[in-house]
This record gives C-alpha cells, structure tokens and sequence, in this order.
C-alpha cells in the first residue's frame, strides 16, 4: 500500500499551533506623500489589520485529530525491524526485468509444490484441463462464469464503494503497499505476466493439490467407515474439501490482513498511556491536552476497527472466491474452466493496482 513524511508526536501535539509574530506591514511611502492628512490614519488602520492578523494566527490551533493520526502513524512506523522495509525498497529499485524473473523463479517454486502434493496424493495435476476441444469449452464457460465476479470486483474498486465503506479503502491500500515493489516500472504486458505468476500456481495449489488431495484422503476414511457400517453422502469427501480449502485460504489472509501482536502491543499501550502523555506535552494547556487525548483514543480506536473489518472482508471474499472456482471445478471436470475465471478476475485486480501505482508515482512527481 507512498512514502509519507513522518514528524515526532510530541511536535505535532506541541506547540504546533504557536507561531512567532510577523512584522507590521510597511506603509507605502508613495501613498504617504500623496495624502499626508490620512498618514496616520492609514498607519492605525494597517496597525490595526496586522495586529488581527497575529491574534488570529496565534488562535489558530492544529487539529487534535489530524495530530492524532500523526503520532500513530509515526508509532507504527517503529513497529519491526525494517527488514521487510528494506527489502521492499530494494525490490523497487530492481530493474522490471529482474522482479520478472524473481515473480517467475517464486511462480515455479510454488508449482513445483503444488506437483508434489498431487504426485504423494495419486491426484491429477492437471485437474482434467488438456489441449483439447473439451478444454477450450471449458474455457470458454470459465469466462461466462466469471462475468459476476467480474462485476463484483469492479464495483469493489470503484471510488462510490469506497467512500462508502471505509474498511475497503483501507484492504485495497494494502494491496498496493504490497504489489507496489513488484509492479513498479513495469509495463502492462509485464505486469500481465506476473499476474500470471501469481494465479497459476495459486489455483494448482489451491484445486488439484489441496482440494484433490484432501478429496481423496476424505474418500479414504469414507470408505473404511462404510466397512464399518457407517453410510455418508457420496459428495461428502468432496464437499468437506471444498470447505475446509476455503477456511484455510481465509485464515491465511486474515492473519495476513490484520494486525500483527506487535502493533497492537504498541497502539494499546499509546492508548493506555495517552493521559499522562498529553499532559506532559500540553504543559499549563491541560484543556487541550484533554482534547488531544480524546481525539488520540478516538483515532487509535477507529484504527484497530478498520483494520478488523478489513481483514475479515478480505477472509470473506478470499472463500468466496475459493468456493466458486471450486465448484466451478468440479461442476465442469476441467480446471480450464476455474482457471480462465481466476485470470479474468484478477485481471481486474492487477489493472486496478497498476492504475494506482502509476497514479502515486504522478503525485510524488508532481509534488517534488
């Protein structure tokens, strides 16, 4: 999910608002020799301007949330160890062609696991898809079946949603952070490609290897509790597969998607500390230094909010996904069908993400 510049939280919440009194105005020395009567007339009332103009200036204090947001950006800021930072910064200064590589290089390793898997479970790993006219069939009706997830995932990344429901920002902000390194510099036909990479093994790993896989060992134990009398459905294997797949994709990405021990150890810790800290900062000032606490609290808790129901939408939507495609699978017998699908839809995701990198990239240009 753009680099931001970071200030201390005591400096935001201290002495912010205070700024050191501007000179009065010079008095136009033409004006003064044309109308000598109103010289001091003119002086009081441009006196009396600057003066307003100080009173108003020093008034003028920063907004308590925006302070707020501040010091907890710079608290998670230190969360880690900066390795991931690091390496994220070096992966973004790599030429396109390199990062091509290196998304082909892990594309490979997570196939050649997903081969594993169906080669140790005696599962097809090619889930039925061959060249073939049956393939391209199934292909064919992938790419229909896809056309509602499609839609879904458009309407997910248009700006009406997301004004509308915050927490969805805040998933899509992730996305970029993350593929932001990846996709950099990189032109759409490149980026095509490591999508590719990114959903071809996904979706081996996900249907042949797990769903196969566990399919064939649950059709074990149904078997050998048939011998003993005990009759269950004959999609029974099948379907407490599919299940189980989509539970464990969903709780990979919600352990992904939320937040970590460390960052909440810290921002629990902010939150609990937040009253003497703003009394410290705000010195005689105690009513702002109330109103900075509250507003820090508020901040905080809005934040640990967002971040929950984030990762629960994407835990939702990441079995969603799983269930379809997975019954798109075992409805057409052919992985084609799942495949063209998952490309289709995710097509819609990297475009998007690509947008938005280019989008920051013009911003960052612009403002230096």
């Amino acid at each position: 999910m753009p680099v931001v510049a970071r200030r201390r939280g005591g400096t935001v919440s201290h002495g912010a608002g205070f700024q050191s009194r501007p000179s009065l105005q010079r008095r136009n020395p033409v004006g003064s020799l044309s109308r000598p009567r109103t010289r001091g007339a003119t002086a009081t009332t441009q006196a009396s301007s600057s003066s307003s103009n100080e009173l108003g200036r020093r008034d003028r204090k920063p907004d308590p949330f925006a302070a707020a947001g501040l010091r907890l950006q710079n608290l998670l800021s230190g969360v880690g160890d900066g390795e991931e930072e690091l390496l994220q910064n070096m992966l973004s200064s790599e030429p396109a062609e390199t990062k091509l590589l290196l998304s082909l290089l892990s594309g490979g390793v997570i196939t050649v696991a997903a081969l594993g898997v169906c080669w140790l479970c005696g599962t097809d790993p090619t889930g039925g898809m061959s060249v073939s006219a049956s393939s391209l069939e199934a292909a064919g009706l992938g790419a229909v079946a896809a056309l509602p997830l499609i839609a879904l995932k458009l309407g997910l990344w248009s700006e009406q949603w997301r004004r509308s429901f915050p927490a969805l920002d805040d998933a899509h902000r992730s996305q970029v952070e993350h593929f932001t390194p990846l996709i950099s510099n990189m032109t759409p036909a490149q980026v095509s490609l490591v999508m590719l990479m990114e959903v071809l093994p996904t979706v081996l790993l996900v249907l042949p290897a797990a769903q196969g896989g566990l399919t064939a060992s649950f059709s074990l134990y149904a078997s050998h509790m048939h011998d003993i009398g005990l009759h269950l459905p004959e999609q029974g294997p099948s379907v407490l597969a599919l299940v189980l797949t989509a539970f464990l994709a969903s709780l990979a990405r919600l352990i992904e998607n939320s937040v970590s021990g460390e960052e909440y150890a810290v921002v629990e810790a902010a939150m609990r500390n937040a009253d003497r800290y703003y009394r410290l900062m705000s010195g005689p000032h105690q009513d702002d230094a109330d109103k900075s606490c509250i507003a820090f609290k508020s901040v905080a808790a809005t934040w640990l909010n967002r971040k929950k129901v984030a990762g629960s939408f994407t835990a939702v939507l990441t079995a969603f996904e799983v269930v379809f495609l997975g019954i798109l699978w075992r409805e057409t017998g052919d992985l084609a069908a799942p495949l063209t699908a998952a490309m289709l839809s995710y097509s819609v995701d990297f475009a998007q993400l690509h947008k938005s990198m280019l989008a920051d990239s013009q911003h960052s240009r612009s403002r230096g």
